[in-house]
C-alpha cells in the first residue's frame, strides 16, 4: 500500500507539471503559447515562432533543485517566475544595414532574434521571407519590448523548409503612416537555411 501512495503522489506531481518548463531559477513555469505562422505566396512549409523574454545581465544560475521530491502531498506548482528565461542557441540581432547580421541555421532548428533600445511595451513587427523578394514564409508576428526596451523572439524552422537565403525583417510601425516613416524603423538579418 505505501508504494501505491507514492505512485499516486508522483502521478499528481506529473499532472501539475504538464506544460511547464524549468526556468534558470529552477522553478517550473508555464510554457508560453507559440504563435503560429501564416504562409503566403509561394506556398511553403510552416514555421513556428514564439516570443521569449530577454535575459538580463544580472541573471545568475540558481542552486535550487529543479526536480520535485515525491511526497504524500504535492506542493503547489508556481506558474510564473520573476526571472526571465535566457534565449539559447543561435542568436542574431537584426541591423539597420542589410547583410550585416547573418546566421546559418539548419532545417528544423531554432534561432532567436533580439534587439534593444525600444520604448518599454513597444511592439516590434517580425517577418521571415525569401531574401531579396516579396515572398514570405510568415509575417505579422510581433514581440513587445520589456521594461528596459529589450525584446527576444524565437523562430523554429520547419524540417521541410527549402534550403536557401532568407531574411528576417523587423519594424516598429505602430502610430506611423505606411511608407518612409515605417521603412526607417526596419532592421534586417540574413538567415542561410542549410540541410539538416
Amino acid at each position: 500500500m505505501p508504494k501505491l501512495t507514492s505512485l499516486l503522489a508522483l502521478a499528481s506531481i506529473a499532472a501539475l507539471l504538464t506544460g511547464c518548463t524549468v526556468t534558470p531559477s529552477g522553478r517550473p513555469q508555464a510554457d508560453p503559447q507559440p504563435a503560429t505562422s501564416a504562409a503566403s505566396a509561394p506556398p511553403s512549409p510552416s514555421v513556428t515562432a514564439s516570443a521569449t523574454p530577454f535575459a538580463s545581465a544580472s541573471a545568475a544560475p540558481s542552486t535550487e533543485a529543479a526536480i520535485p521530491s515525491a511526497s504524500a502531498t504535492p506542493e503547489p506548482t508556481p506558474v510564473a517566475s520573476s526571472e526571465p528565461a535566457a534565449p539559447v542557441g543561435i542568436i542574431v540581432t537584426p541591423e539597420v544595414e542589410w547583410g550585416v547580421a547573418t546566421a546559418t541555421v539548419a532545417q528544423g532548428s531554432s534561432f532567436t532574434i533580439t534587439g534593444s533600445g525600444y520604448a518599454p511595451g513597444q511592439r516590434i513587427s517580425i517577418a521571415l521571407g525569401i531574401a531579396q523578394s516579396d515572398a514570405f514564409v510568415f509575417q505579422d508576428q510581433s514581440a513587445l519590448a520589456d521594461a528596459v526596451g529589450n525584446y527576444s523572439f524565437t523562430i523554429t524552422l520547419d524540417p521541410d523548409l527549402e534550403p536557401r537565403t532568407y531574411a528576417v525583417v523587423t519594424s516598429t510601425p505602430d502610430g506611423l503612416e505606411p511608407g518612409p516613416a515605417v521603412s526607417e524603423t526596419r532592421r534586417w538579418a540574413t538567415i542561410e537555411v542549410v540541410p539538416a
